[in-house]
C-alpha cells in the first residue's frame, strides 16, 4: 500500500534526498525499526535546510501573494517538516533510550528556532495579509480561508508584530520552553519507571486479583527476580491500591506515586520537576506579557472555543460548587462504612480507593476486576470495529506493518465500502518500561489532495497503557479501559474519516483544542449500548 501514502508538493520524487536516512524517506509509512538516534539530527538538519531554501523563494512572491504562490507552498513546507519529525516525537514517547533522548534534546532548539523564524517572518505575514485582503479570498474554499485566518492569528501569537529586543526575547522563551517541557515529561517517565515494590512473601498479596498477581510475577521474572514486582505503571498501581489488604504497602505505593518527580517521597530530588515548573510558569507569563496579554491563560485561549479566562474560571467554580456537596456526602458515607465494617477510624488518602471498592462490592455485588475476563482485548477490538462499521460504513482490516517500533504494535487499514483504503492506524496498547503513561492519539500523516488529484491517505498513532497478556491469557480489560480505548479510537476516526483536502485543517489539525474532545467522547457512548456491549464482551475462556 505504499502508493497510497506517497506525498506531493514540497519535494517531487526526483527531489527526494538520496540519503539512506529513513526519516527522510516520505514515500510511505515511517520505517520505525530502522530509525536510530544517530539519524535524528542529520534528518532534521536536512529537512530544515531544504525548507529554508524554499521559504526564501516564497518570500519573493509575497508582495503579490496568492494562495498558490504563498499559502499552498508554505503548507507544503510545514507538512514536510511535520512528516520528518512525527516519527521522532512518537518514538520519544514510546521507545525511550538515553541515546534517542539526547538526540531529541539536541534537535528541539533547532526545531523551535525554525518555527520562530517562520512565525516571525514579516514577509510571509504580509503575504497572508495580501491573500486575506484580496478580491480572490472569498472565492477560496472554506478550508483554505480557515488556513489563512489561522495563519494570521498564529503570526501574531508567534511575535511577528514584536520589534527589537522583545522579538528576540520571545524566540528565546519559546526555545527554552520546548526544552523544559520535554525535560518535564522525561523526568516523570523516569520517576515512574524507577520506583518498584518487590514482594517476596505471598501473605502480602492478600486481596489482589489473580491477574494482577500474575502480572507482578511476570514482571519480577523479566527482571530475573523471585517473588512479585509491582510498579507505578497504571496496570500495576491502580488495582494494587484498590485491592491490596496490606495497608502499609498501600501507603508505600501511594506516597511513591503522588511524589513522583518531586522533592518529596522515596526518590526525593532525583527527578525533581519542581524547579522546572516554576521556570515554565515564569516564562509563560513573560511570553504572554510580551504579546500584551494580561496572563498566560488569556494567551492560551486564543483560537479556542472558550472566550476568556473568566469564562473558564466561572465554569470550573460552578462545576465545583455543584459537585462539592455530593462529594462530601459520599466521603462521609465511605468513612462510616470503613468504621462500621472494618473498624478503620482514620481514613487516609491511600485508603480511599481500597474502601471505595469494598463499598461498591457491598452495595452492588460488583467489581471491575471480576469482569476483566469478559473484556479480552481481541474481543473488544472486534466489537469496536463493528461499531465503526455500523456507524460510519468503514471496515477495519488488520495488515502487516513492515517496520514496527515494538513487537506489541498492531497495524490496521480503514477501508471504504468499495474496498479502497481510507487511512491506517497503529495500535500500541500495553504498558511497559520506557513508554510514557496515559493514553493518546497523534497524527502520523495528514490527508491531502496531491498535485495529480489523488488523495494522500491519513495515518494515526493510537497509544494506551493496558495490562499486557500474561502467559496464555490475552490482555483483559476493565470497562474503564474499554471506555479509554473507544475514546482514543474516536480521536483516530476524527483524523482518518476527514474529507478535508488541506492538511493544515484536515482531521484533528486546526481544530480548537477544547473542541477536539467531542468525537472521542461521542464514541464513548457506545460502550454502554446493549448491542455494542454484546459485541465487545465475552468470557475469554468460555
Amino acid at each position: 500500500m505504499i502508493e497510497t501514502f506517497i506525498r506531493g508538493g514540497l519535494l517531487s520524487q526526483n527531489d527526494q534526498p538520496t540519503t539512506e536516512n529513513p526519516l527522510l524517506d516520505l514515500s510511505g509509512l515511517p520505517r520505525f525499526a530502522e530509525i536510530s538516534a544517530g539519524q535524528v539530527e542529520e534528518a532534521l538538519d536536512a529537512a530544515l535546510a531544504t525548507s529554508r531554501a524554499k521559504i526564501a523563494a516564497i518570500e519573493t512572491q509575497c508582495p503579490t501573494a496568492s494562495w498558490a504562490s504563498v499559502a499552498s507552498e508554505l503548507q507544503d513546507i510545514e507538512e514536510y517538516v511535520e512528516r520528518v519529525w512525527a516519527p521522532v516525537s512518537h518514538l520519544n514517547a514510546v521507545r525511550d533510550t538515553d541515546q534517542f533522548r539526547a538526540a531529541v534534546e539536541a534537535c528541539l532548539p533547532k526545531l523551535s528556532a525554525f518555527h520562530s523564524e517562520v512565525g516571525q517572518n514579516l514577509s510571509l505575514f504580509e503575504g497572508y495579509r495580501q491573500i486575506a485582503d484580496s478580491d480572490d479570498f472569498n472565492a477560496l474554499s472554506s478550508a483554505r480561508q480557515k488556513i489563512v485566518k489561522n495563519a494570521l492569528r498564529d503570526f501574531r501569537l508567534s511575535g511577528a508584530e514584536l520589534e527589537g529586543p522583545d522579538r528576540e526575547r520571545f524566540r528565546e522563551i519559546v526555545s527554552e520552553l520546548s526544552t523544559l517541557c520535554n525535560q518535564f515529561d522525561q523526568n516523570l517517565m523516569d520517576a515512574t519507571d524507577h520506583w518498584v515494590l518487590d514482594i517476596d512473601s505471598e501473605s502480602d498479596l492478600q486481596g489482589l486479583p489473580q491477574s494482577v498477581v500474575e502480572l507482578a510475577r511476570q514482571t519480577a521474572k523479566d527482571a530475573s527476580l523471585d517473588g512479585w514486582r509491582f510498579s507505578l505503571q497504571a496496570p500495576s498501581y491502580i488495582p494494587f491500591m484498590m485491592f491490596c489488604e496490606n495497608r502499609s504497602l498501600r501507603q508505600k505505593m501511594y506516597e511513591a506515586y503522588v511524589t513522583r518527580a518531586s522533592d518529596q517521597g522515596p526518590d526525593a530530588g532525583q527527578f525533581d520537576n519542581g524547579p522546572l515548573m516554576v521556570r515554565i510558569l515564569r516564562l509563560r507569563a513573560e511570553m504572554a506579557s510580551l504579546l500584551g496579554f494580561a496572563h498566560y491563560a488569556q494567551y492560551a485561549l486564543e483560537g479556542r472555543m472558550a472566550g476568556s479566562a473568566e469564562e473558564v474560571s466561572t465554569f470550573l467554580r460552578t462545576l465545583a460548587d455543584c459537585a462539592k456537596a455530593a462529594g462530601a456526602k459520599e466521603l462521609e458515607s465511605l468513612r462510616h462504612f470503613a468504621l462500621e465494617e472494618y473498624g478503620e477510624e482514620h481514613l487516609e488518602a491511600w485508603d480511599i480507593a481500597f474502601y471505595s471498592e469494598k463499598l461498591k462490592q457491598s452495595l452492588y455485588s460488583f467489581s471491575d476486576e471480576a469482569i476483566r475476563p469478559y473484556f479480552p482485548l481481541p474481543k473488544v477490538l472486534e466489537g469496536l470495529f463493528f461499531v465503526a462499521r455500523k456507524l460510519f460504513g468503514v471496515t477495519v482490516r488488520q495488515a502487516v506493518c513492515a517496520s514496527p517500533w515494538h513487537e506489541d504494535v498492531q497495524y490496521f487499514e480503514l477501508l471504504n465500502e468499495d474496498g479502497s483504503v481510507r487511512g491506517c492506524f497503529f495500535l500500541d496498547l500495553y504498558a511497559r518500561a520506557h513508554k510514557r503513561g496515559g493514553a493518546w492519539m497523534a497524527d502520523c500523516i495528514a490527508r491531502r489532495r496531491l498535485a495529480d488529484g489523488s488523495i494522500q491517505s491519513p495515518a494515526a498513532f493510537l497509544t494506551c497503557n493496558f495490562i499486557p497478556p500474561v502467559g496464555d491469557k490475552p490482555s483483559l480489560l476493565t470497562h474503564d479501559d474499554v471506555v479509554t480505548l473507544f475514546h482514543e479510537f474516536g480521536h483516530g476516526l476524527h483524523h482518518l474519516l476527514t474529507q478535508v483536502d488541506e492538511p493544515a485543517v484536515a482531521g484533528i489539525n486546526g481544530v480548537p483544542w477544547d473542541a477536539v474532545e467531542l468525537p472521542s467522547q461521542f464514541l464513548e457512548n457506545w460502550c454502554w449500548e446493549t448491542e455494542a456491549l454484546n459485541k465487545i464482551s465475552g468470557h475469554y475462556e468460555t
